[in-house]
Order: C-alpha cells, then structure tokens, then sequence
C-alpha cells in the first residue's frame, strides 16, 4: 500500500491498476521515443502535484467544495445495492461523473488519491488523442508530439486533470470529438464521423453545455466543402448527396434527442424550457461575482440580458483581464 503518514493514497490493486494503464499508454505511443518521453513527463507532473496538495502541501484551484461533493456523491452510489446504483442514472444532472466513479469504487475502493488519479491517467489517452489528430491532419511527428507538449505543460491542464472534476471526462470527449473530425476531413470516412458524435455525446453527458459542440459539428459537417484528393473525388461523385444525407442525419439526430428530452437533457422537455433557463439565470445572479477570476459584478447583474451573454462567454474562456488584477495569482491566472 501506498501511504503518507496514516493517510493512505492508493492500496495494492489500485496501484496495480494504474501501473497497467501506464503500460497500455507506453503501448499506445507506438515506439515514438518522444511522445512517450513527453507523455511519462506530463504524468510525473500531474502526480507531484495531486500528490503535494495531498499531503497538504499545496492547495490547488478547483479542488474544494466541488471536487468534495463529487467524491461524497460517488461514495454514496458505492454504498447503495447495486441495482439501486445503476437506477440512479440521470444525464441531466452533473452527478453523472460521481455515478461513473461509484463503480470504481465498488472494485477497487474509495481512496481518494486513487479516484484523482483516473484523471491524470486521461492525461495521457487525451495526449494520444491529440497527437494523432496532428498527424492525421498532416503533421509531421515532430511537430505532433510538439503540440502534445505545449498540452502537456499548459498550467491549467496540469490542475484540472490532477483534480477531482469531471472536466477531464469532458476534455477526453472533445478531444475525441476532434480526432474524428480530422480523420473525418482527412479520409472522408464514416469512422470519422462516428468519432465526431460519440465524443460530442461524451461531453454532453458529463456537462449539458457540450451538446453545443455536436451541433457545431453538424453545422461544419454540412457547409465546409473537403480539400484532400481523395475527399474531392468522393465529393465530385457524391458531393450534394453526401451534404444532404448529412444534413438529413443531423436532423434526425437532433430529432432523437428532442424527442428523449425529457429524460436526458439538462434543460428537460420543451415546455419547461423558459422555466429552468429562467432558474439557471437567477441562479447565476444570485452568486455574484466569483472572486479573483469570476465574473464583473456588472454582469452577473444582467445575466438575463441576451446583450452580455457574448461578454459573459468571454469572461469565461478569458478571465482574469488585466484590468481586473489585483495580486501576483491574478497576472498568474491571466
């Protein structure tokens, strides 16, 4: 057993089972001696890190309250009959990730260091993802585990995937998503389109807002026209076909979808519609500003004007602004 002073992090079958993700990321590397070199450094980080805040050593953002409810939430569905565990499924709120956790729970135990480490083990599967998406679209492998590196050391995905949060559920979603759509515009095949939605769907289950992602999709699906030769000579034969069979696909997915509402969307059935946005809008304004890098209390104030949802959107991709910097963490953060 793993252990810090009485607090122990991992037993014998959970280091077990992340010794042999670790093997199946080294496989996945396919011999490139760089990717896997960059992939085991981006996992070192992530454990020293998730590891120091541990022991309490550090403090990392995101990890509080959220992350807590989302592990209390996981050990609860552990604790229930299984049957009882498996009922308590539903897509429209965010416990879903807890849900996925209570199963680990059930096989391996409730450590808490363990469940983190899952997503730091996504690390690395998004890391892949990313590199092949690179080399679909024509890069070189240089270049690909390039730009595996930049993910690697980018901050805010060192503490999101060492922390106990859904995001990297939805980032492995997206990153699928995006891997689909480069060898989609690369091949011209439907595994590419396969990959589109079911990492669009993936996103969305663990955060409603995602869905948004498999409508961009659809939407470049059917209006950017292929460039690759081969893409050309299937677009010269079935180019208006393929565009209106694609077209009639999103529809009817977008069909489907409203029509089991109800019962796996986050905002429910078309006539409660105005009513659960107008709760989310008064939810938001209620909270106020968040702190350093929330939002200005000027638009938490009008959260229900459309005017300031494209300003909100910005604040939240891009806050802190510099005008909004008020200690060294601030300009860090920016």
């Amino acid at each position: 057993m793993v252990s810090v002073g009485q607090t122990p992090m991992m037993n014998l079958e959970q280091c077990l089972f992340v010794l042999i993700m670790l093997l199946f990321t080294a496989l996945g590397c396919l011999r490139n001696v760089d990717l896997a070199a960059v992939l085991l450094l981006g996992l070192g980080l992530r454990f020293t890190v998730a590891a120091l805040e541990h022991v309490g050593i550090v403090a990392l953002p995101w990890s509080g309250a959220d992350s807590e409810t989302f592990y209390s939430y996981a050990q609860f569905y552990a604790s229930v009959p299984l049957s009882q565990h498996i009922s308590e499924f539903d897509p429209r709120f965010a416990w879903v990730y807890s849900w996925v956790l209570g199963f680990f729970i059930r096989v391996f135990g409730s450590e808490y260091f363990f469940l983190r480490s899952l997503n730091i083990l996504i690390y690395s599967v998004i890391g892949l993802l990313i590199y092949r998406s690179l080399t679909v679209s024509g890069s070189s492998k240089k270049n690909a585990t390039l730009g595996v590196l930049i993910y690697t050391l980018f901050p805010i995905t060192i503490v999101l995937n060492s922390v106990l949060l859904r995001e990297a559920l939805v980032t492995l979603g997206v990153s699928i998503s995006l891997y689909g759509f480069c060898l989609f515009y690369a091949k011209m095949g439907v595994r590419g389109l396969f990959y589109i939605f079911l990492g669009a769907m993936l996103s969305a289950l663990f955060h409603g807002a995602f869905v948004l992602l498999g409508i961009a999709y659809m939407a470049i699906l059917v209006f950017v026209p292929v460039r690759s030769p081969a893409q050309a000579r299937v677009a010269q034969r079935h180019g208006a076909a393929h565009r209106l069979i694609t077209l009639f696909a999103a529809l009817c997915v977008l069909g489907v979808l409203g029509g089991m509402s109800d019962h796996f969307s986050k905002v429910g059935g078309v006539t409660e519609v105005d009513q659960v946005l107008q709760e989310r809008l008064d939810r938001v304004s209620t909270r106020g500003s968040r702190g350093e890098s929330g939002y200005a209390g000027w638009l938490t104030d009008n959260a229900a004007n459309p005017a300031v949802q494209l300003v909100r959107f910005a604040y939240f991709v891009a806050a802190p602004f510099p005008w909004d910097y008020r200690n060294g963490s601030d300009i860090a953060a920016g």
